[in-house]
């Protein structure tokens, strides 16, 4: 037996395991992980482990978080810091149409990460019902005084409604809304219109001074003295030139871990956020997010006038004003997985998603953000049918039922935890050395080139070639 070609492979493994400390591996789905899913380090996270029948669906090569030009670094940065025992709130906003609105996709991502990084409470729960439209399961909003609902995709009250892109206005009797939550909460906050009215929990719930606490110009926030499950609030006065429009609330439920916001909007597509514009020019500073999801482009691609050059168009300035009005902040970008349309009573699979995932992704790249290609990720074109077959998807082959947003939740998860897993997997003073190599940071000799492709390795888990190279 030739014994040499394996003696380099054997000397390499043991000097990575002395200079880096042993790696031992992570959980695995049943999918055979790629060649770029790491091992999982000390502070690493679990995989997530798949059923044969749903794994058999997920082309875990393709499964990944493609991160160019490194965006998502400071996001991973901070869950180190969790993961690691730091104190503090990471904040996520994940924007989209039905999918996000649902809930299940969602709440199945805010199951692994709090599991993973902390618990610091529901976050953002929206008044969809009182607009007309479905909320999710685990909490409702209600009121017993008239008012006016107002959404994003159907907005007629002539002016932009705020990030959450709801709004309840009220139109007789003081303001007072009901809020109930599955998990429970221990403080709350208000987001309002400027001139709206004080919207506050009874006295006897109030913690140590009987104020609202963090006032800002849209937000009141509120801390209780234990937690509950159910909570009303009123109106502490009206004056008369006040605007009584409300839109939505943040359910907080603890001083550290993440918290996972979700604005979905039924039959949201890229132009109503765009045009809404509260989202990009600002808005959504109301929850400090340390990363922005957009799940956007499966309502752009219906019907005949589908055109890829006015996809890329409406992309690309809704990119560019996010990137503007938030310089630096992760933006990570999903495409749409495959749907079908009707036609001549059949379902068949819509030919645009192909083309509108292939826009999304140059955009996002072109945008530096990051993205997740869900469209081949799930297996690409021809694919619907069989998600529906499997009970996956419901009978238009464009929503999914609740297993399939789980499992899709399940594969967003997966795909974060190889490139964190596989970040943090790197040395820390490696990672800094990377990091300064992006645009805006101390001058260094090494081209922004270098730091593409060390961030490419360091999702790679690749840490041979980075200790090889001298950065």
């Amino acid at each position: 037996m030739n014994t040499r070609k394996y003696l380099i492979p054997c000397i390499l493994l043991v000097a990575g395991t002395a200079l880096f400390g042993a790696i031992s591996p992570i959980g695995r789905s049943t999918a055979e992980v790629g060649e770029n899913s790491p091992g999982d380090s000390v502070d690493g996270v679990p995989r997530v482990v798949l059923d044969r029948e749903l794994a058999a669906l997920v082309n875990d090569s393709l499964n990944i978080i493609v991160d160019r030009d490194g965006a998502l670094h400071p996001f991973l940065e901070k869950l180190a810091e969790l993961r690691q025992g730091g104190s503090g709130v990471v904040n996520i906003l994940h924007i989209g149409d039905s999918h996000v609105q649902a809930g299940f996709w969602d709440d199945r991502m805010r199951e692994h990460l709090t599991r993973d990084f902390g618990n610091a409470g529901r976050g953002l729960v929206l008044p969809h019902r009182l607009t007309g439209t479905n909320e999710p399961r685990d909490y409702y909003i209600r009121t017993g005084v008239g008012y006016e609902g107002y959404r994003t995709t159907s907005n007629q009250r002539g002016e932009k409604l705020a990030f959450t892109g709801t709004g309840v206005e009220f139109t007789g009797g003081a303001p007072n809304m009901e809020i109930w939550h599955r998990g429970g909460f221990d403080a709350v906050t208000v987001h309002h219109h400027p001139a709206a009215p004080f919207l506050a929990p009874p006295d006897s719930l109030l913690l140590d001074m009987q104020c609202a606490m963090g006032d800002t110009e849209y937000s009141t926030t509120y801390y209780l003295n234990r937690t509950v499950d159910t909570l009303r609030m009123e109106a502490l006065f009206a004056p008369a030139d006040y605007v009584p429009l409300y839109y939505g609330f943040t359910l907080h439920g603890g001083p550290t871990g993440v918290m996972y916001h979700a604005v979905g909007a039924n039959s949201a597509a890229f132009e109503h956020f765009e045009r809404q514009t509260t989202i990009p020019d600002g808005g959504a500073a109301a929850v400090l997010p340390d990363l922005i999801i957009v799940s956007l482009g499966t309502n752009n691609c219906f019907g005949r006038n589908y055109r890829s050059a006015a996809l890329r168009l409406v992309v690309e300035r809704f990119f560019g004003a996010v990137a503007a009005n938030y310089p630096g902040l992760p933006v990570l970008v999903t495409t749409p997985r495959e749907s079908c349309n009707l036609s001549r009573g059949r379902r068949v699979p819509n030919p645009n998603i192909e083309d509108a995932a292939a826009v999304i992704r140059e955009s996002a790249e072109a945008a530096g953000f990051a993205y997740w290609d869900l469209y081949n990720a799930a297996g690409g074109r021809g694919i619907a049918e069989t998600w529906y077959n499997l009970k996956l998807s419901g009978r238009d082959r464009i929503h999914l039922t609740e297993s399939g947003y789980q499992l899709v939740g399940d594969m967003l998860y997966d795909a974060i935890a190889k490139y964190y897993n596989g970040y943090i997997s790197v040395p820390d003073e490696v990672r800094a050395r990377v990091n300064s190599l992006r645009p805006g940071t101390a001058p260094v000799r090494d081209p922004y080139d270098s730091f593409r492709r060390y961030s490419r390795l360091m999702a790679a888990g690749d840490l041979y070639r980075i200790s090889r190279d001298r950065i």
